[in-house]
């Protein structure tokens, strides 16, 4: 419908230059506005019901050439005698041969339904390869109870209430568990994403802990400090993070 509104309103602007400096006939708002009007209008109006008829249409699963071809001839008919009779119509009440006026008419409607359709297509029709990338898109990674790690080419489990602290390493995250240390092939974001929100807290750029294995926190007057956990190991805290870990401190005691 914009479309249509600002080309409308550009002939509106054009009959009113062409008589104004072509013409040299005093301009006539009203009379530019029904011409315009009379011309197009009807496909202002038109315009949105064929919109839904195709959204409607290509909703439909799997459908052929045939059909689609079918689609098109019929609805380019409709349209067309819709438009065109009401023009043609127009043109014989004021004294026109009415076969004359249908074939000067005749191309400029089939020239306009064939623009709409191809806006629609262009612009508004849903693309299958954004259906398709928008229903892959990731999910978020599942919450987990265990851990596979390694210790030197040993594998084993461990359980995320048994983990004190987590420390990005490179490609890897070591995971510590009391006196044992481990190791994990992941980020450290990653691992976070899979681990309890209400029982880790990140306290540094590189390092994640077990709010239940804090043992004491040490803040110096620049605003960061140390986080001692119950195994006695000690985790670097930022400035940037202090508030993060004491908001969820608190939230665990509340509850």
């Amino acid at each position: 419908m914009f479309g249509w509104g600002g080309y409308m309103s550009y002939l509106a602007i054009y009959c009113l230059a062409y008589t104004a400096w072509v013409e040299a006939a005093p301009i006539d708002i009203v009379d530019a506005i029904i011409w315009v009007i009379r011309e197009w209008g009807l496909w202002l109006l038109l315009t949105p019901v064929l919109s839904t008829a195709l959204r409607a249409h290509h909703q439909k699963p799997s459908l052929s050439w045939s059909a689609h071809a079918q689609f098109y001839g019929v609805g380019a008919m409709l349209a067309v005698a819709l438009t065109l009779g009401s023009r043609v119509t127009l043109d014989v009440l004021e004294g026109a041969e009415a076969f004359t006026s249908f074939i000067y008419f005749l191309p400029r409607h089939l020239t306009a339904f064939a623009i709409v359709v191809l806006v629609w297509q262009v612009i508004y029709r849903p693309h299958p390869a954004r259906q398709r990338k928008a229903a892959v898109a990731p999910q978020p990674a599942a919450l987990c109870h265990s851990l596979l790690v390694f210790q030197g080419k040993r594998e084993c489990l461990v359980k995320v209430e048994s983990i004190d602290a987590l420390s990005a390493a490179g490609n890897y995250v070591d995971i510590f568990c009391g006196q044992e240390q481990y190791l994990v092939r992941s980020s450290l974001k990653q691992l976070q994403q899979r681990l309890p929100a209400d029982s880790f807290v990140q306290v540094h750029r590189s390092h994640l802990v077990n709010i239940g294995a804090i043992e004491q926190i040490v803040v110096q007057p620049a605003g960061n400090g140390t986080v001692v956990l119950r195994s006695d190991q000690q985790i670097p805290m930022s400035k940037g993070y202090r508030a993060q870990l004491k908001r969820l401190s608190m939230v665990q005691q509340s509850g």
